[in-house]
């Protein structure tokens, strides 16, 4: 659907993006001597906007037609006098990573190199018996744009403890010692999909299964998170740049951007959506989490709001990880619709008290002293250790390929009279299943009606399916006629109202259940 159709969830939702759009692009009330973000059809002649009036470019984005630029309120001034095509974009808005954002919800943590770690979610989610069969991610690179990676032998390390190939790199414009992990955001994440560690049973024989979801991956760490776990947009655009360029050489499949933060304009709009819309037409799975925005309606932060990418929420287990009556979308999770009415997230994975590895003088161990991390983040890292092994599989998959098989394999949670336990706005298609996936063969199910292409090179914008029904005051999914009717972003959800009782925990049942105590 083309952007000149707006599919009108309420007057009010429009209005206020429109007005989060002109605070974020707007140019009153500069400071001098900011950093900005500036974007335009070219980038050659925003260079030579910026020149005219003597500002500093910093870099020149070459995926996205945008040049960060140091500027003074007068060259702002003087620049959108002339240019009124130019947007700005100020570097003050600092993206942040999602399990930093948990606002009381993450949990303390013992989380040392030698502390035990949670191997249960492998086998949770399916993953533990494919590790018993060999599909391990053996082959396949995953990139991680976080805070660093720490040095631990679990990481280093791949299941037959051989060195695992591992490429870590810094946008923070730090020297080389810049890399390491003084947050520990980066290396948890690393941990909770490649983290090589045997699992052993009850009378100490190893069972063939691994700590990690996907514990053969090599890795890419792109380094663009402070110790604070705060980022500017230029360190997360120079790289996804990164992993876009050297997708073929380090032979990067999947990407995973563990951060989130308010939308204030359209999807199309956003420079990091828009650079990942890039990576996802270059053949790289973005996984991206849905945000921790306490359970409120439209709360899915970017680049989680980009309709092409597989956005992932979390599941609470409530510490029962082998009995699933009681699993709940976990209270922090981010609900959907986008603004533009797109069904978010598409998935959930395990999200809460999550044991990994972090170094003892990380700012998150220094937060985390009893219990596991918790965030939407954590489920992320959860799938794109999923989609890994997918990819071993088979490795011919697309992206678009890719996200179909893992939604259609997903189970929804359900009341035991059969009804929705939780909303699609909360549960997406529901808890993901790396065996599921593996086996499906679903084709053409996510991502159609949508042209990445044109969305890229700005020839049309996309609007979902949903719509706020006033009388009712739900959201409903309406039908389109571009695409099949009662769809969102091309799969079939099952039912129109698509309500469910997020509160409710009682008798919830995740469909075709393979975890097994």
């Amino acid at each position: 659907m083309k952007s000149q159709r707006v599919n009108k969830i309420t007057s009010a939702i429009l209005s206020s993006a429109l007005a989060f759009t002109a605070a974020a692009w707007g140019i009153s009330n500069y400071s001098s001597g900011e950093e900005y973000i500036l974007q335009g059809a070219s980038r050659p002649a925003l260079v030579s906007a910026i020149q005219a009036e003597n500002g500093v470019i910093i870099h020149e984005f070459k995926l996205i037609q945008a040049v960060s630029a140091k500027l003074t309120d007068k060259q702002v001034q003087g620049i959108s006098s002339r240019n009124a095509m130019i947007r700005f974009f100020n570097e003050d808005n600092q993206v942040s990573l999602s399990a930093n954002s948990n606002l009381g919800v993450m949990q303390d943590s013992s989380l040392g190199q030698n502390a035990p770690r949670n191997s249960q979610i492998p086998a949770q989610i399916g993953a533990s018996e494919l590790h018993k069969v060999g599909i391990t991610g053996k082959g396949v690179t995953v990139a991680i744009i976080d805070s660093g990676l720490g040095q631990f032998s679990a990481l280093n390390q791949n299941t037959t403890g051989l060195q695992r190939n591992i490429t870590v790199v810094n946008s923070l414009g730090e020297d080389a010692s810049g890399s390491q992990d003084l947050n520990g955001h980066g290396s948890h994440m690393a941990s909770i999909l490649a983290d090589s560690t045997s699992v052993f049973d009850q009378y100490g024989s190893p069972t063939g299964a691994h700590s990690g979801v996907a514990p053969d991956v090599d890795l890419v760490m792109i380094k663009a998170f402070d110790e604070k776990g705060e980022a500017s947009y230029s360190s997360v655009l120079q790289g996804i740049e990164y992993a876009i360029e050297n997708r073929n050489r380090l032979n990067i499949r999947v990407l995973n951007v563990a951060f989130s933060f308010p939308a204030t304009s359209f999807y199309w709009e956003d420079p990091i959506n828009q650079a990942l819309m890039r990576a996802w037409n270059n053949g790289i799975t973005v996984i991206a989490p849905a945000g921790n925005g306490n359970n409120k309606d439209m709360s899915v932060g970017v680049p989680g709001n980009n309709p092409y990418v597989i956005t992932v929420g979390a599941m609470d287990d409530n510490s029962t990880p082998f009995d699933t009556s009681d699993d709940i979308v976990a209270s922090f999770s981010s609900f959907g619709p986008t603004v533009e009415g797109f069904m978010k997230p598409e998935v959930l994975a395990p999200g809460t008290n999550v044991k990994g590895l972090v170094a003892q003088s990380s700012h998150l161990a220094d937060k985390n002293r009893t219990s596991g991390v918790s965030g939407t983040s954590q489920a992320t890292a959860v799938t794109a250790g999923v989609v890994a092994l997918m990819i071993q599989q088979d490795p011919s998959l697309t992206p678009d390929e890719i996200k179909c098989r893992l939604m259609s394999s997903a189970s929804q949670a359900k009341k035991q009279n059969g009804g929705l336990a939780f909303s699609v706005f909360a549960q997406g298609a529901g808890l993901i299943n790396a065996s599921a996936a593996i086996n499906t063969t679903a084709v053409g199910c996510a991502n159609s009606g949508l042209n990445i292409a044109n969305d890229i090179n700005l020839r049309s914008h996309y609007f979902g399916p949903a719509k706020f029904d006033e009388r009712s005051s739900e959201f409903t999914l309406g039908e389109d006629k571009q695409a099949n009717s009662k769809t969102a972003n091309g799969v079939i959800w099952n039912n129109d109202i698509a309500k469910g009782d997020v509160k409710s925990a009682n008798g919830v049942i995740w469909n075709n259940d393979i975890v097994k105590s």
